[in-house]
């Protein structure tokens, strides 16, 4: 049985799709708080703090919504939000809290999936009805299943509480509907280790990597079959119509460039990404997709370079991985050709870059 709030807030979305999204119903008025501060005041965090501290960015989430939140803008609240409350594990704290009501429908649409691994393709496939700036893949072999979060905009800030956030929702969720003391086979984050990190563990358990590729988590695959809600909603169908058509719009939008660096990132752990394979997984002709970025001044090949750059830097800044095997891992098949590209970006070659980086 649906709530009058939930009902409300489908035929709300039916006139309105990307105004409603990512917000919640709070009063019978229809006053809108973006969900993001409503989950700071459940964990304890003083929203006031950032709207005193940075006020530009506290009027644009109330304005413009949380889904439309860059990566810098987020990584800045973040960290006052961990140097004001003395909490080095802000991500998790909010992890601890976040709950489906909190999402708005991305939460309607997880809440209701019917195994684990409809959960995560779910979660997959309308990330960015919640956050453009960023995605999540499920990837399963014959062994285990691999969960990734991979930061799509270019930021130059930490990303150490916007990964434990994001990766420790997703466990915590797991985790509710599995055996006790159920945990990852293995985590892995990109930046550097922490002093303590006991924290972490109660959470994703003994096998934490750090100073990795990429951010994610690992499970076997008898917990993808685990239900996860058996009572799923009759709604669910043309729920997913109606979301699917936002996915369309935002495809169609303004969004453009960050959803086409999405696919480039997920297409680099795959294959060699190019125009083609992007325009496949988008649903669309090359010459469609190449129209509507020249609409936008932009070009593929250059997204796609600095795409591949925005990797190798945060690469050079938060692990110790050589240089060429950096090149390698972002897509490029020479050193040098990945040094000139580096370099005509960043007017820095990659250990010029790394020297005045390394955190």
């Amino acid at each position: 049985m649906l709530h009058f709030s939930t009902i409300l807030l489908t035929i709300i979305f039916l006139i309105n799709p990307l105004n409603i999204m990512s917000k919640n119903i709070a009063s019978d008025n229809l006053t809108l708080e973006p969900w993001f501060f409503s989950l700071l005041d459940k964990s304890g965090f003083n929203k006031n703090l950032i709207k005193v501290g940075l006020p530009k960015i506290y009027q644009s989430v109330i304005k413009e919504g949380c889904d439309n939140i860059s990566s810098d803008d987020l990584h800045l609240m973040l960290d006052l939000l961990a140097n004001t409350h003395d909490n080095k594990h802000v991500g998790l704290t909010l992890a601890e809290n976040t709950t489906m009501e909190l999402l708005g429908d991305f939460g309607f649409l997880l809440e209701h999936c019917s195994s684990i691994k409809d959960f995560l393709l779910t979660a997959e496939k309308y990330f960015p009805l919640l956050y453009k700036a960023a995605n999540v893949k499920l990837t399963i072999d014959k062994h285990k299943a691999s969960f990734i979060y991979t930061d799509c905009i270019p930021t130059k800030h930490s990303l150490v509480h916007d990964n434990e956030w994001t990766l420790g929702f997703f466990v915590l969720e797991i985790s509710a509907r599995s055996p006790s003391n159920w945990t990852p086979l293995k985590t892995f984050f990109s930046h550097k280790k922490p002093k303590n990190i006991k924290k972490l563990q109660t959470v994703f358990g003994e096998n934490i990597l750090f100073e990795q590729a990429g951010n994610g988590f690992e499970v076997s695959l008898d917990v993808l079959e685990q239900p996860y809600n058996l009572s799923n909603s009759v709604y669910m169908a043309s729920y997913k119509v109606i979301a699917d058509k936002l996915m369309d719009d935002l495809i169609m939008k303004e969004c453009l460039e960050s959803i086409v660096r999405i696919q480039i990132i997920k297409n680099i752990s795959q294959q060699k990404p190019s125009l083609r394979s992007i325009a496949q997984e988008l649903h669309m002709s090359e010459s469609t997709l190449k129209r509507k970025l020249k609409k936008l001044n932009l070009s593929f090949s250059t997204l796609k370079e600095e795409v591949m750059i925005f990797l190798a830097k945060n690469l050079l800044s938060d692990s110790d991985m050589a240089i060429n095997q950096i090149a390698l891992l972002v897509g490029y098949s020479e050193h040098s050709s990945f040094t000139r590209a580096f370099f005509r970006l960043n007017e820095k070659n990659p250990s010029e870059f790394r020297q005045m980086n390394k955190t």
